[in-house]
């Protein structure tokens, strides 16, 4: 006999980029917060996986230390 218990499947929820807003007029402090207001929004809604600046820099930054500046040469 066989026991088969219920499963549940959670999907992946889609990725979603927040990028700072680009504010001339107003305090750097002032642009950051609702930055982070905006992005604490977002992810609070729970639909999306938020990523910020941060998470985005960080696969760029770990790809740029793997090359080397001699590799190439000639």
């Amino acid at each position: 006999m066989t026991l088969s218990l219920p499963t549940t499947v959670f999907a992946e929820k889609p990725k979603l980029a927040v990028m700072p807003l680009g504010a001339k007029n107003m305090p750097k402090d002032t642009v950051e917060i609702i930055d982070a207001l905006l992005t604490g929004e977002i992810a609070a809604a729970d639909r999306y996986q938020v990523l910020g600046v941060s998470d985005i820099n960080i696969p760029a930054s770990t790809h740029s230390s793997r090359c080397h500046p001699t590799r190439f040469a000639s």
